[in-house]
């Protein structure tokens, strides 16, 4: 059990998350996000797409964190176990697709119209929720963990 970091994901041990690459969405999505996002006024637009990927990092990693019952476990888990590393990348690419798809600006979604608790419920689609779900990263329970592996953070997760 390690981090992964290659040409479609890479771990940041500041952030302590996972991030799409852009080859990632070209690879499995066909979109080259430079031609699908706008740019115009970006003060740094060769790193938009990079900066929009972190914030369907930021956003998936929240609403999993809704359900842990001990963060640092799960960020753990999250950062090293293969299984739970695939299924975070294909949620991300889910999400990523339908918030392309959807047209919507992730950062943006409580514009005062709406009630923040409707907001929060509606924070991924429902086929993202759903693999979630289904690959266990939604577990509500408490897991048999050796607490001494928490010691690395920041130097191997």
């Amino acid at each position: 059990m390690s981090v992964r970091n290659n040409e479609y994901i890479t771990y940041s041990l500041l952030t302590h998350r996972y991030t799409l690459t852009e080859e990632f969405m070209q690879k499995y999505y066909g979109i080259s996000l430079m031609s699908v996002l706008d740019s115009t006024g970006d003060i740094q637009p060769e790193t938009l797409a990079q900066r929009w990927l972190n914030q369907i990092s930021l956003t998936l990693y929240q609403f999993i964190y809704k359900y842990a019952d001990n963060k640092k476990v799960t960020e753990y888990k999250l950062a090293n176990e293969s299984e739970w590393i695939d299924c975070l990348q294909e949620a991300m690419g889910q999400l990523a697709y339908s918030v392309l798809l959807l047209n919507i600006n992730i950062g943006l979604l409580n514009d005062g119209t709406q009630d923040r608790t409707i907001v929060r419920q509606n924070v991924v689609p429902v086929q993202v929720e759903d693999i979630l779900r289904n690959g266990g990263l939604l577990y509500r329970g408490v897991f048999v963990f050796d607490y001494t592996l928490l010691v690395n953070r920041g130097i191997t997760y």
